[in-house]
């Protein structure tokens, strides 16, 4: 966990200020991110953050890649309503999920 920042503090930021990268290089960890980290970790030969593939007009991934990030978010997804709820966003709803009512 890091400090507290301000809901436009991009996630990348808050990472680099808070060195989780050096933290979790110590201590022999890995993380599945999302992809709000794309670019954080650049050691292709030895990487901590794991954020997936990205397509673009000009890119398009192949099946291999979808597949590899269908896996990531799988693998996040356990974590993703305690994330939700911590920033507040669980009270807009998901997609297909309504929202909590305040209180």
């Amino acid at each position: 966990m890091s400090a507290a920042r301000p809901g436009r503090t991009h996630d990348n930021t808050a990472a680099r200020h808070d060195h989780v990268l050096a933290h979790l290089r110590a201590a022999g960890l890995g993380a599945l991110a999302d992809p709000g980290f794309r670019g954080l970790d650049n050691d292709l030969l030895d990487p901590v953050i794991v954020t997936g593939y990205e397509a673009s007009r000009t890119h398009k991934l192949t099946p291999g890649q979808k597949e590899a990030n269908r896996v990531l978010a799988v693998g996040r997804a356990p974590v993703e309503p305690a994330r939700l709820a911590e920033s507040g966003r669980h009270r807009q709803g998901l997609p297909g999920k309504p929202a909590i009512p305040p209180g």
